[in-house]
């Protein structure tokens, strides 16, 4: 086993980088399953704990702001031209033998370079732009045309280093060095929200200075996980040069991810985009926060999901179609019997969820029944992942750029017709049809081309009986007036930690339990 070539003169002390190098040669697929779980629920936990106070200090419109540029960020990661997705993939060929380490080197120095230009592009354009969206685009009543442009124009350096950040996590991640990778964000996640808090309630520093910190920490991400990236790789020969050859090994590949990132986050950000035109800032805040919260659902799954890509990667490089199809059976089923009670709670419990997380019962009722139609739709989009990820493993880009396009077709006129009439409900329950074509439409027309005769088992199984008992279980919990408002706050939230708990536990024993009679039937593997 050769011995890690050292950080290209990485910041920091000797015994920072040699924490760093013991993290990066941590690879099991257990042990990234448990690192992303901690390290995920740290992060999602920083990120949404500190929510009703950025609300509360800054106000609901100044949060509407953050939740515009998150939509601008969300696009402006597009501009990676699929480099992130792209370096994934092979950064786990790497791993199961395809390529050399010089290769690896060689492609990501060449994509270092041109993800310097892209940031680049993207400070300047976003400080170009912010006048125009402040003037034009958004309907505030509290908050200046002056402060938006400015609090816009730091957002753009904000996106081109999360842009940055998430090109090398994607390399982190196909390497399987996710502990590395979780211990990096769990940390800066806590910067990030401690010293927000710090900054705006403290120091009074206002929508820019909470701005300004978030550069800071993602500059310091973008060093350590760069440093991690170099620290994961074995000594070589020479060091990464840019290669023109490298970048075009990848470039039918990127392409279909670009292709599939471009309409992808089209259809999946048309609603917010629409209703930031067309409803007021306030709203529109309210419909953010219930977006951002109802996101936990994936967040759920999503550690699973990000040790299972690579490793479906090597199955298929090993052409090893049994094991796949059992690999995809068994994690489809443990990605919905985690992801159903959680979807139900949010369904069934979501003012009531609100209130006791946050204290602020105009929040719970603004935007509670918006999360929990968000969180069906949500749920039925999560359950999509997995299948996607199988196809990205095997090269097959178009079906779900075709999916994302009838999507975009589906969503926007629906957005243009209904919203003037409904306001932000036209939204929710468009997303909730637009998630339906991914599951019911996408879906079928995978299984007509990979993993023959999967469909019913999926959709019967390994999704339907865990929904299933999921939600009548927690409607049935429900229907019992478990929680009332005339409960202590912390009543409440027990009480709703309990009926998670137990529609969790119910899922699980249902689904072990089937699971061990089909088995003994010889239906399942």
């Amino acid at each position: 086993m050769t011995v890690p070539s050292p950080p290209e003169n990485p910041p920091g002390t000797a015994a920072s980088s040699g924490l760093l190098r013991k993290l990066a040669e941590q690879s099991s697929f257990s042990g990234n399953v448990a690192a992303n779980y901690a390290g995920r629920v740290w992060e999602a936990a920083m990120s949404v704990a500190f929510v009703p106070l950025y609300i509360h200090h800054l106000g609901s419109e100044a949060y509407g702001i953050i939740g515009i540029l998150a939509v601008i960020q969300s696009f402006m990661l597009v501009l990676d031209f699929g480099m992130t997705p792209t370096l994934t993939r092979e950064a786990a060929r790497y791993q199961a033998g395809e390529h050399d380490a010089v290769h690896l080197k060689d492609l990501i120095r060449s994509v270092e370079w041109v993800i310097a230009v892209v940031a680049v592009l993207i400070i300047g354009g976003l400080a170009l732009a912010a006048p125009t969206i402040a003037q034009r685009w958004v309907r505030a009543d509290a908050l200046s045309a002056t402060t938006i442009a400015h609090a816009l124009t730091i957002g753009g350096a904000l996106i081109a280093l999360r842009f940055v950040e998430s090109v090398f996590r994607g390399t982190l991640y196909g390497l399987q060095r996710q502990l590395l990778c979780n211990v990096i964000a769990a940390v800066f996640a806590t910067l990030r929200g401690v010293g927000a808090i710090v900054v705006i309630a403290w120091l009074d520093g206002g929508l820019g200075g909470f701005f300004l910190w978030q550069v800071l920490i993602s500059l310091c991400i973008v060093i350590a996980l760069r440093s991690g990236v170099a620290l994961a790789l074995p000594q070589t020969s020479r060091s990464g040069h840019f290669s023109r050859e490298a970048l075009a090994s990848i470039g039918r590949f990127a392409l279909g991810m670009v292709a599939i990132s471009v309409l992808s986050l089209a259809a999946t950000q048309a609603d917010k985009i629409v209703l930031s035109r067309l409803i007021s800032l306030k709203t529109f805040g309210y419909y953010v926060f219930a977006a951002n919260v109802a996101l936990l659902l994936e967040l759920v799954a999503a550690p699973i999901m990000t040790a299972l890509y690579p490793r479906v990667v090597e199955f298929v490089a090993r052409r090893d179609e049994t094991g796949l199809d059992d690999f995809f059976h068994h994690w489809a089923q443990v990605i919905t019997v985690l992801t159903a009670p959680a979807a139900t709670w949010l369904f069934y419990f979501a003012p009531a969820i609100i209130l006791a997380w946050s204290g602020n019962p105009v929040l719970a009722a603004n935007s509670g029944t918006l999360l929990a139609i968000i969180a069906i739709g949500t749920f039925l989009h999560g359950q999509c992942v997995l299948p996607y990820y199988f196809q990205l493993a095997t090269g097959w880009t178009s079906l779900s750029i075709w999916t994302n396009a009838v999507a975009l077709a589906i969503m926007v006129p629906s957005l243009l017709l209904f919203v003037p009439r409904y306001g932000a409900n036209a939204g929710v329950w468009t997303w909730v049809a637009v998630a339906s074509v991914y599951f019911f439409g996408a879906l079928n027309v995978m299984f007509g081309r990979m993993l023959p005769g999967a469909r019913w088992r999926f959709y019967l199984i390994d999704t339907g009986l865990p929904s299933a008992v999921a939600f009548g279980t927690m409607g049935l919990l429900a229907r019992t007036g478990l929680i009332e408002p005339s409960q202590p706050w912390w009543l409440r939230a027990a009480l709703l930690g309990v009926a998670l708990l137990v529609t969790l536990a119910v899922t699980a024993g249902v689904v072990f339990v089937s699971r061990s009679r089909l088995r003994a039937r010889g239906l399942e593997a």
